[in-house]
């Protein structure tokens, strides 16, 4: 029988105390009671390296990296382990029906020293260990059984057709409640070309129906903890800011007379820049589309001075993601001569818009529209709506993308 090869044990504190960098880490988190980014690196940094060798020959297993991380959040309990390692994802289990990549700081120093080394380190190949299975028959056929119910299909056909008198369309929105959670709209644009009824004015009280069923304890989390969140973020990141323009929000959010949807305008705004992405995107042609904490911000909430510029933004944000083959995902802007003063507040699907009473209510509906329509988040501001989804509204779903540098974001905001 072949004995299986154990990664190397040591003793993590032992190791950190034989170097310079090391003691210095102990020793801040000893004064400070967490890590920075800088000293997690530096001590990703120090533990692959100093099990190189067995990379290099072997390669981690998940196991491997489970044991790496376990011995961080015993030394630093205050860390969290999927700051460090994250799983893989099955391609049945993502969002996107594509497998994931294991992630992490641990893998990417390990994937970054490998590729530093270069030919002269031989990496056994191991078969992948995710099938790539694929359900969609299984949903599909799901859904096949849904619409043999004469009743349902009716109440389908008749809300692709009518949309009054109100009350029956409430009643036949409701009833018709499974057949949109098995879609199969690859788009937002596809889902409300299969339920028109969504393009009229009162279209946010079926969303909000539609989210309170199958959330009922999330349908008001924005409107209570919003605030003490945005703090608790803020009190925590503010220092690392340095970029001129969240200067100014963050002036303008301190300013007298402000409103609450000025307030929460900048809010929404700043926390892209005190937690900037950190994705990219292979556009092809050796063209990489990294993200930015302005494009982040934009593909949320957009600022029109005038009516006229409401226009104006939905033609140059359909161009721009055009241009990085992007489809254009649900966001909001705000209509008025600055962020002080707001006088209009819209929900843009597409080419459509719809008016709403304020800035956060504005979001809140453009937030639940992703539930509603299973849609994916725009890539630049995925770590900001799953910090809102997981943090505020209390939503973990299988389908998440899990990102490790908001992870110590979301164990902040479980805190009382």
């Amino acid at each position: 029988m072949l004995k299986k090869i154990q990664l190397p044990e040591f003793d993590l504190k032992t190791l950190l105390c034989t170097s310079v960098f090391g003691s210095e880490i102990l020793e801040y988190y000893n004064k400070n009671k967490f890590l920075d980014m800088k000293r997690r690196n530096k001590l990703t940094e120090i533990i692959i390296k100093h099990v190189f060798d067995y990379v290099a020959k072997y390669r981690l297993t998940p196991e491997d990296y489970n044991v790496l991380a376990s011995k961080i959040i015993t030394l630093f309990p205050k860390e969290t382990a999927s700051t460090y390692y994250v799983p893989a994802i099955r391609k049945r289990d993502s969002i996107t029906r594509k497998p994931i990549l294991a992630r992490g700081k641990l893998v990417d120093k390990c994937r970054n020293l490998l590729h530093d080394c270069g030919p002269s380190v031989i990496i056994r190949k191991r078969k992948s260990s995710y099938l790539d299975e694929d359900d969609s028959y299984g949903h599909t056929k799901e859904r096949q059984i849904v619409l043999e119910s004469d009743e349902l299909k009716n109440d389908m056909i008749w809300l692709q057709n009518r949309h009054e008198p109100w009350d029956e369309v409430l009643t036949k929105w409701k009833n018709t409640y499974g057949l949109r959670k098995l879609s199969t709209a690859a788009t937002v644009r596809e889902f409300f070309e299969e339920w028109p009824i969504l393009k009229k004015d009162n279209s946010e009280v079926l969303i909000n129906l539609d989210f309170e069923r199958e959330y009922p304890q999330s349908t008001l989390k924005l409107i209570l903890d919003w605030e003490s969140a945005f703090q608790k973020i803020f009190e925590y990141k503010s220092l690392t800011i340095k970029d001129k323009f969240c200067e100014e929000l963050i002036t303008l959010l301190n300013s007298e007379g402000i409103t609450e949807d000025s307030t929460f305008a900048a809010q929404i705004s700043i926390l892209a820049y005190l937690v900037p992405p950190k994705g990219k995107i292979n556009l092809g042609s050796k063209n990489l589309w990294k993200f930015s904490s302005a494009e982040a911000v934009n593909s949320i909430i957009c600022h029109a001075k005038i009516p006229g510029d409401v226009d104006e933004i939905i033609r140059k944000n359909k161009e721009t993601a055009a241009i990085k083959k992007q489809t254009v995902q649900p966001y909001m802007i705000v209509e008025g001569p600055s962020l002080k003063q707001l006088n209009n507040f819209y929900i843009v699907v597409d080419e459509l818009r719809y008016q709403t009473k304020s800035a956060k209510q504005a979001f809140d509906n453009v937030f639940k529209l992703f539930f509603v329509t299973n849609a994916k988040y725009p890539a630049p501001a995925e770590h900001i709506y799953l910090i809102i989804q997981k943090g505020i509204y209390h939503i973990n779903t299988r389908q998440d993308n899990i990102i490790p540098y908001i992870m110590d974001i979301l164990e902040l905001l479980k805190k009382d």
